[in-house]
């Protein structure tokens, strides 16, 4: 039985990654940075549509895994590490166990991974 992924790197990817296209671009981003890339060659270099590229790199930038700026009539997106550690994990992990990343992102997150997430929670006083 293979080991399970970090709660650190389960609760990153219930929280940041929504699909293995999300996952394939930010590891994009990520390899070739500090290079700029637009949905349409981001879309060419994964053979996805630049339609969904686009959908996938405003939700990464939303989120603050990778940055943005305009530049004439394009968006230029790139990574700037602020996540490292958990996308330099996120990246060895994909290379080795693709399918347990795979279904990772899709799982329901278990209940480590909620309490986790759970303890950087911020709360109101109580009444």
């Amino acid at each position: 039985m293979t080991e399970p992924l970090s709660p650190e790197l389960r609760a990153f990817l219930h929280e940041h990654v929504k699909s293995v296209e999300q996952a394939e671009i930010i590891l994009l981003l990520f390899r070739t940075s500090p290079r700029e890339w637009t949905a349409v060659k981001v879309g060419r270099e994964l053979r996805i549509d630049a339609v969904s590229a686009a959908r996938r790199l405003s939700d990464l930038q939303l989120c603050g895994l990778i940055s943005a700026r305009a530049e004439a009539e394009t968006l230029n997106y790139w990574y700037e590490g602020a996540h490292d550690p958990l996308v330099r994990a996120l990246a060895a992990e994909f290379a080795e166990r693709p399918t347990t990343v795979s279904s990772a992102i899709y799982a329901p997150p278990p209940d480590d991974v909620r309490a986790f997430a759970d303890a950087f929670r911020v709360r109101g006083r109580p009444k």
